[in-house]
């Protein structure tokens, strides 16, 4: 049966249960599995049919060592949840492997000699790694279209507050040294700030955390919506990644995260995106209204199209991108700039 079965073309995978008969021993089992396999495995590459055994059925816990199969070892496990799950991620590659997959999709308007003349005068700057100010982080991502709610920066209380009477309130204040992590953790943000007086009392207390870069930036505050993180990583064997996840506090808590190559196409977008736990947030979740999602995926396709021309781009982290009905918002964004093997032409 178990062969008829995987010659028919109708299946993908076989799970076989032992059921506990008194006709059908554990080692009559064993035989029976042993024959379809060696028949299965004996039709060439392309028809093989993953096969996984349950020694389990009415409470009776069976052997769970593997069956061997001539050159081949089936697994045996106890109940069919297990085997189900084992083979869970033979089914996820081979959709992934059957998937079209695309080209690369292209960034209109993209200036790339902006882009490298960015990294040219940061890598003469400091030649190991540094991360971009403010200012060199909007030009390099200004150059493929990403643009970061405009803000200023500031030295001082009382600069801080013609900045944000200037951007028109209510404002956000943060700490402006680009090698802060998170600066929540340091009590480094404060929002809704209002009015003048507002500020000045935000800034004083900014001012007093010590960091490495003493500074502030004021930003014009964006209106609530899903929180995403959108990145690029480098990975050592695959090179440049662009990742997305959940965004806001829990988010190392949830653990809801993405990856693509880069540089990404349209089919990649979508799917990074529809393939988190947390998507149903993005598309009405609970009579939600709907987000832009196509901003979102064109996001992500910028970021890995500037990826892959940039190697010296060592790590980006836009958080958060708040997204909206119509566009999104990426309120903060760092990028790390570290020497490569390629030159900037």
């Amino acid at each position: 049966m178990l062969a008829t079965l995987g010659h028919s073309g109708e299946v993908d995978m076989l799970i076989a249960l032992h059921t506990p008969l008194p006709a059908l021993s554990d080692a009559a089992f064993e035989r029976a599995v042993r024959t379809a396999c060696r028949g299965l495995n004996s039709t060439g590459p392309g028809q093989r049919v993953p096969v996984a055994t349950v020694g389990v059925m009415l409470g009776r816990i069976g052997a769970t060592r593997p069956v061997s199969a001539g050159r081949h070892r089936v697994p045996m496990f106890w109940f069919p949840e297990d085997a189900a799950r084992a083979l869970a991620p033979i089914a996820r590659h081979a959709e992934w492997r059957a998937t079209p997959p695309g080209r690369p999709a292209s960034v209109d308007g993209a200036d790339r000699a902006a882009a490298r003349a960015v990294v040219r005068e940061v890598l003469a700057d400091s030649p190991t790694s540094r991360s971009l100010s403010p200012p060199e982080v909007e030009r390099l991502l200004g150059a493929y279209g990403i643009e970061v709610v405009p803000g200023a920066l500031a030295d001082g209380v009382e600069e801080a507050v013609e900045a944000a009477d200037r951007l028109g309130f209510p404002v956000v204040m943060k700490l402006a040294d680009p090698d802060i992590v998170h600066r929540t953790d340091l009590g480094g943000v404060r929002l809704d700030i209002t009015d003048p007086d507002g500020a000045r009392a935000a800034a004083r207390e900014l001012l007093e955390i010590p960091t490495g870069r003493p500074g502030l930036l004021v930003q014009r505050q964006a209106r609530p919506g899903p929180e995403l993180i959108v990145g690029v990583a480098q990975d050592e064997v695959f090179g440049p990644l662009v990742t997305c996840s959940y965004g806001g506090m829990a988010t190392e808590l949830i653990g809801d995260r993405s990856y693509r190559l880069a540089p990404l196409s349209e089919t990649d977008a979508a799917s990074a995106l529809r393939e988190l736990r947390t998507a149903p947030l993005l598309f009405g979740h609970r009579g939600a209204p709907e987000a832009d999602v196509a901003a979102v995926e064109n996001l992500l396709i910028c970021l890995g199209r500037l990826a892959d021309d940039l190697p010296q781009v060592a790590e980006v982290d836009l958080d958060p991108v708040i997204v909206h009905e119509h566009g999104l918002a990426v309120l903060d964004a760092k990028v790390l700039l570290a020497t490569g093997h390629h030159g900037v032409g």
